[in-house]
């Protein structure tokens, strides 16, 4: 695989790494979105409506690829993390003999994060293998709506959903601790 992973990123592929000490495949991404909406009318017909929407995809990926091949005296780490904040506020006011109003908040959150070695994968030494992803989501979504008026009325509609994917994971056919190339290469244990 030649192509750059879109998102954030950090991986070894086709090539060999060798470490004296640690081996570190570390990818951390962190989101913070915060949106104000508002809106006010006045008038014999006031209309109003205030509108916030905040989408929140992509990747964060830390893997080593089957065609990679990692060994390191001290422990191999391949971690991932999304750290995602945010929240979306609406207000809307509105007055008039006849007054009306619209309040929409809506953050989606579909951001995945994901650690793995990958199909093929190769790792003959390593002191401790740990292959971890990890996110925190923190969304919410709040409207705030007035209307004053003979006839009056208004909608108000709020929704956070946090819908992404977290996997950690060893592809098929990885070999972790079973290619020794010299005597006395193990891997100590390993976590995912």
């Amino acid at each position: 695989n030649n192509q750059t992973p879109r998102g954030t990123a950090a991986f070894i592929g086709g090539a060999a790494v060798e470490a004296g000490r640690h081996v570190d495949v570390s990818a951390r991404r962190t989101v913070n979105a915060d949106i104000l909406a508002g809106a006010a009318a006045g008038g014999a017909l006031g209309l109003g409506a205030g509108i916030g929407i905040v989408n929140v995809s992509g990747s964060t990926q830390a893997y080593i690829l089957g065609t990679g091949r990692a060994n390191a005296a001290g422990n191999i780490l391949v971690s991932a993390h999304t750290d995602a904040t945010g929240t979306v506020d609406t207000y809307v006011g509105t007055g008039g003999i006849v007054a009306v109003n619209a309040a929409l908040a809506i953050y989606n959150d579909t951001a995945s994060t994901s650690a793995y070695l990958g199909d093929g994968g190769v790792i003959d030494r390593a002191d401790q293998v740990d292959i971890n992803a990890t996110g925190l989501h923190t969304v919410t979504a709040h409207t705030f709506g007035v209307s004053v008026g003979a006839a009056a009325g208004g909608l108000s509609l709020a929704k956070a959903r946090v819908a992404g994917t977290i996997d950690a994971l060893v592809g098929e056919d990885a070999r972790i601790g079973q290619d020794s190339r010299n005597a006395g290469d193990t891997v100590g244990s390993l976590s995912v």
